[in-house]
């Protein structure tokens, strides 16, 4: 109702009760729009289908593992996937901007800033049951760039030895 006194243009029931709404108001008398930041954004995450991801259906875990062990999967399918798989990750909602900062590889940043503040007594545990894992997924024999992938301990204290972290010089968010 602001837009309309706004611009001078009453808005009538029977244009609220169209199929189209506001919008279709909007439209039949030609009312000026402005783009702004919050819907170019939103129409970015549209355009990229994280919209469509954040807006699948939940499935249980049982669903989930029969969608990761299918082949040819339709792109419904990977929505789903992916959702449930965000989901489970960072245990929250899962919204188009999750869906894009994920992308952007958050959850590696938050993961490695977990490691260098908090939980870096809890690293070296960590690392030490990945690699029993592996050992044991191989018969006691490892592919080292499997190994050196899923150690994170090499790469904290490299960080702490230049105390890049300290002086703010890795950016994680």
């Amino acid at each position: 109702m602001k837009v309309s006194l706004r611009c001078g243009i009453p808005i009538t029931e029977f244009d609220l009760q169209h199929p189209g709404g506001f919008w279709h108001w909007v439209w039949q008398h030609n009312v000026p729009v402005t783009i702004v930041e919050r819907v170019k954004k939103a129409g970015a995450l549209l355009t990229a289908g994280y919209a469509a991801i954040a807006n699948s259906v939940e499935l249980s875990q049982t669903e989930l593992k029969k969608l990761q062990d299918k082949r040819a999967k339709t792109k419904t399918e990977r929505h789903q996937q992916r959702k449930a798989e965000l989901s489970r990750r960072y245990e929250v909602d899962v919204t188009p901007e999750l869906v894009e900062k994920d992308d952007d590889g958050w959850y590696l940043q938050l993961r490695m800033h977990y490691y260098l503040t908090p939980g870096r007594e809890f690293l070296t545990t960590r690392d030490a049951k990945r690699t029993k894992a592996q050992l044991e997924a191989g018969e006691n024999s490892i592919w080292k760039p499997d190994f050196n992938k899923g150690q994170m301990l090499s790469s904290v204290l490299l960080l702490e030895e230049l105390n890049l972290y300290a002086w703010g010089a890795v950016a994680f968010f």
